[in-house]
């Protein structure tokens, strides 16, 4: 079984997370709903030990009770498993599907704008569009981020953001665009949001980022405020922004 051949990879730090963190990726809808209704105090280490063992034991005993439903509850865990992998690779998401705003060779290795993107900025007098904080979002800004901002309503980005804002378990409640927002938790794979927000909103929204190939929370800093404003804003700046730094096909 997949998720047996997979749960020694368990990174200590995922461990204490409750179980529930996994009911964001595809699952029979039984066991999504048996994962959710399951104490935070049921870890992922609680899974990997009844995956391991090829059997749920104690509380997880609700939550798969048939080959079918273990099975898929091992692929959700496997997957969370890969996802995290994936979130803590350095740099922004790789993906053909991305047509960033803000290329490669346009960033520092901080992953900041560099001199020509910000005299771009400067020359398009775009600033107050985009507002003065754009080095923690704008980089992770994709034209396929855009186009779902355009289209989708506040309600949908505000599930978003509070799921987000939930999560975090830092000193003091942050988004991952701040600097108060934990780096392993930046890391951690978006669908760990589902549990805080569990409805079709949310679920829809992560099936987007999904296709667009996008993998971790810190992958999520597109969801600032100021990228949403910039991205629906109706003199388009950030697609000025994306032919202004070398692009000519929008």
């Amino acid at each position: 079984m997949r998720g047996r051949e997979r749960a020694a990879d368990l990174a200590a730090d995922l461990g204490r997370l409750p179980a529930a963190s996994v009911a964001g990726f595809k699952l029979v809808p039984r066991v999504r709903t048996a994962l959710l209704d399951l104490p935070n105090d049921v870890s992922l280490s609680n899974l990997q030990e009844s995956l391991t063992n090829g059997e749920m034991a104690g509380p997880l005993a609700s939550v798969a009770s048939s080959d079918y439903e273990l099975r898929s509850l091992a692929d959700g865990y496997s997957r969370f498993v890969d996802a995290a992998d994936e979130g803590r690779r350095e740099g922004r998401a790789r993906s053909a599907r991305l047509a960033w705003i803000v290329p490669d060779d346009r960033l520092t290795e901080q992953l900041e704008l560099d001199s020509l993107a910000l005299d771009s900025i400067r020359e398009l007098g775009i600033g107050a569009d985009i507002g003065s904080d754009y080095n923690s979002w704008l980089p992770w800004v994709s034209l396929g981020m855009i186009n779902l901002f355009r289209r989708w309503r506040q309600p949908r980005i505000r599930t978003i953001r509070r799921a987000m804002f939930k999560l975090c378990r830092g000193p003091e409640r942050a988004f991952p665009w701040e600097a108060g927002y934990p780096t392993w938790e930046r890391q951690l794979p978006m669908q760990a949001l589902y549990m805080y927000e569990p409805n079709r909103l949310l679920d829809g929204a992560l099936a987007a980022f999904s296709h667009l190939e996008l993998t971790s929370i810190n992958d999520l800093r597109c969801c600032h405020p100021d990228a949403v404003d910039a991205s629906k804003a109706s003199g388009r700046p950030l697609f000025a922004l994306y032919r202004a730094l070398g692009r000519t096909n929008v």
